[in-house]
């Protein structure tokens, strides 16, 4: 089941396109862009802070990341079985962060004690 339009689809490939050829050119690896993408994702943790908004900011800016280590990885032909793997526990290991940050800003449960 598609959540996302095609045409949202393709409006995000178009923005995410320049970057990705740019990367391509500087020969980044696409599971560079995952391991930074995931060590993006764990300044979530901001949010059991209290930054909701930074919290946020953060989840968008990893979505990002997790973008642009595919099309890389397309564009360029270097898709692997390892990258996929690696793409699939690491944001899904950021999305586990994320929202255990964010029930721990909304109701306390989990958060470490404070000093």
């Amino acid at each position: 089941m598609n959540v996302i339009p095609r045409t949202c689809e393709m409006a995000s490939g178009k923005l995410i396109d320049p970057l990705a050829l740019l990367l391509i050119r500087l020969h980044v690896r696409p599971n560079l862009i995952t391991t930074v993408g995931t060590w993006w994702s764990s300044l979530g943790d901001g949010v059991r802070l209290g930054w909701v908004h930074l919290g946020g900011l953060v989840l968008l800016v990893s979505g990002v990341f997790d973008l642009l280590d595919g099309r890389v990885a397309r564009r360029a032909d270097m898709t692997t079985t390892f990258g996929r793997f690696t793409t699939r526990r690491s944001t899904g290991w950021a999305n586990r962060r994320c929202s255990q940050a964010s029930r721990c800003s909304s109701c306390g449960v989990g958060c470490p004690p404070s000093a």
